[in-house]
């Protein structure tokens, strides 16, 4: 069955996963009268999230780490899954939403986050940072200058 573009958009506005909205196992489903969200996937198969990696994926997308899992935007960050090689994408704005998440079952062990540069974080360590202010900045170098005079 072809992928049906609006279908796939209203799915994830519903909050399913962008990728699979995208994958005709999860479209397969749906026709055989499966309960939302099960596919047609021979073994469990999800997110990162859930300590998968989308290995059953059918589907158009065959760069993961391009754009963000949840809602297909840009990607900022690759999520691995340990033991997996695929990295995952995800945006800036649900990279920000994995450091609220408290899993009540530990599905995988470790989900770590990979920036572009290819620094690891867990995703305890994706805080906001705030804004710094001009006042701010300016107390900042003035503490550096201190320190430097101290030396």
């Amino acid at each position: 069955m072809p992928l049906n573009p609006a279908l796939a958009e209203a799915a994830v506005r519903s909050g399913l996963s962008a990728v699979c909205a995208t994958c005709s196992r999860y479209w397969e489903g749906r026709d055989k009268g499966l309960p939302e969200p099960r596919c047609t996937a021979r073994t469990k198969c999800g997110s990162p999230l859930a300590g998968d990696d989308f290995h059953e994926y059918s589907g158009p997308i065959t760069e993961f780490d391009k754009q963000c899992f949840v809602c297909a935007g840009r990607s900022r960050y690759g999520i691995t899954v340990r033991g997996r090689a695929r990295v995952i994408g995800v945006c800036l704005t649900h990279a920000k939403l994995l450091s609220d998440l408290h899993p009540v079952d530990v599905v995988a062990p470790e989900v770590f986050l990979r920036t572009a540069s290819g620094a690891v974080l867990a995703p305890d360590q994706l805080q906001p940072k705030a804004a710094r202010t001009l006042s701010a900045a300016i107390a900042e170098v003035e503490r550096y200058y201190d320190s430097k005079a101290k030396q």
